[in-house]
């Protein structure tokens, strides 16, 4: 299976990530959309995987562009989306998957994922490297640690591009478990009523052959009197 993993990076975050991932699967292409000169043909991958980090509440320019290019050749693909942020608050990570991806994407996407993020401002031009630069002063005057990468989430990420089952079981697996487990109840339940109704008919029957017979042992002494 062929794999194509292509990011943008100011800071060199989203590299960063790139390259982690990248170890998850068997000989992926890496590319840096911001460097290369030709865009590689996403019709010769069997999965794609495009990231970039977040400026402004939008991803990369050079990202943008290349996923509108390619959306409807996307949409007949397995992709996923990755990107990398300096929020830590999981609302404002909503409101960029909102932002920059359409409703097709989103529903079709294997996977879109933050996977955290750095501020290096020092690595942007202005005006990008307000941003970060204001989020850090923030942070250093509440006395909180800068954002970092999560290497946790891009496991998460790579297992669900892989269909890799995690370890523990989600809540929607316990459901289907135990909606699988009430199903053959029910069926357990259903057959044993049928079986139960098909002997009340043969005891039914055995019992009215018992009256009729009495019966008429009861009319042969009658007549012998």
């Amino acid at each position: 299976m062929k794999i194509l993993i292509a990011y943008a990076s100011l800071t060199g975050a989203s590299e960063d990530v790139a390259k982690y991932i990248a170890k998850k699967f068997e000989n992926p292409k890496i590319v840096n959309l911001s460097t290369v000169k030709n865009i590689p043909d996403f019709n010769k991958y069997d999965k794609i995987i495009l990231g970039s980090g977040i400026y402004f509440g939008k991803i990369h320019k050079d990202l943008k562009k290349v996923i509108e290019q390619n959306k409807e050749l996307l949409l007949n693909k397995k992709f996923a989306f990755f990107f990398s942020c300096g929020s830590t608050d999981p609302k404002k990570h909503k409101e960029v998957i909102e932002k920059n991806y359409s409703s097709e994407l989103k529903r079709k996407a294997m996977a879109i994922s933050c996977v955290g993020g750095i501020l290096n401002y020092k690595k942007c031009k202005f005006p990008a490297k307000i941003m970060p630069y204001l989020n850090l002063k923030m942070l250093k005057m509440k006395k909180q640690n800068p954002p970092e990468l999560d290497y946790k989430k891009m496991d998460e990420f790579c297992e669900k591009i892989n269909n890799i089952t995690l370890n523990k079981p989600s809540k929607n697996t316990k459901n289907q478990n135990g909606s699988k487990t009430k199903t053959k109840k029910v069926k357990q339940t259903e057959q044993n009523k049928a079986k139960q109704t098909e002997q009340n008919k043969a005891k039914q029957t055995e019992q009215n052959e018992n009256k009729i017979e009495q019966n008429k042992q009861s009319k042969t002494k009658q007549s012998g009197k």
